[in-house]
This record gives structure tokens, C-alpha cells and sequence, in this order.
């Protein structure tokens, strides 16, 4: 299947989840050993934030079941909220792995974005109490 497969990033996102142990600023460090920009090494650095709190995703992309991009969406869905909702949203993406294996990355974005939008909009009670 296209678009499937483990990361092709240059440093695993699984890898810099170790790294974090020893190192409180992993971006400097993964980006001088992948010669690679802050920038790129800044975003898999956001990935392994997001397996950090997503760990059936995490187990699927170890897996092979997607790819980096998918993790990407959540990173991408999560920004768009805050706090509790934020979190929430977290946790319905983990409950959402088997989605994420038989999706497209872009799919999976646009579920994720279904279901921040649901957030958002709570279940009717704060636009009732407006």
C-alpha cells in the first residue's frame, strides 16, 4: 500500500523519545547528528511529544502501520485546542490507532478534525447557557 511503512524521517521519532532522557534540549541534538535543520529536527521532536501521550500510536507506527504523517495530524488537530479539550482530543486520537492503520494520513487528519470540531462545540450546554 502507498504511503505505508515506517517513518522515512532521517532520526526516528521513537529514537528521540530515548534521547529526551539525557538530553533537555533533544532539537539541538538530533539536528547536529542528522545534519539536518532546528527546524526538521524540531518537528520530529513534536512527534515524539505527541507518542510521549498517544502510546497505541505509538505502538502502531514502531509497527510499521503509518507513517510519520499520521502522528503529524495529531500534533496539527491538538494545536487547534486547549487544555482539557487538547487533551481530550489526545486521548480519542490513541482510542482512533485502528483508524490511523487503515487511513491515509490525510483521512486520518480529517477525522481528527471532525472530532476537534465536536470538542469546540461541547455537547450544546455552553451555546444554551449563552
Amino acid at each position: 500500500m502507498e504511503g505505508r511503512g515506517p517513518s522515512n524521517s532521517v532520526v526516528p521519532p521513537l529514537l528521540v523519545r530515548s534521547l529526551r532522557f539525557v538530553d533537555s534540549f533533544a532539537e539541538n541534538t538530533v539536528a547536529d547528528a542528522a545534519k539536518q535543520s532546528l527546524g526538521r529536527a524540531a518537528k520530529t521532536t513534536e512527534r515524539s511529544d505527541t507518542l510521549d501521550k498517544t502510546p497505541n500510536l505509538a505502538d502502531a507506527l514502531e509497527d510499521g502501520a503509518f507513517t510519520a504523517e499520521h502522528i503529524d495530524a495529531v500534533t496539527r488537530a491538538s494545536k487547534k485546542l486547549d487544555g482539557v479539550k487538547r487533551d481530550e482530543l489526545i486521548r480519542r486520537a490513541d482510542r482512533l490507532a485502528d483508524v490511523a492503520k487503515a487511513a491515509t494520513a490525510e483521512e486520518y487528519a480529517r477525522r481528527l478534525d471532525l472530532e476537534a470540531k465536536k470538542l469546540q462545540e461541547g455537547d450544546g450546554r455552553d451555546r444554551l447557557d449563552r
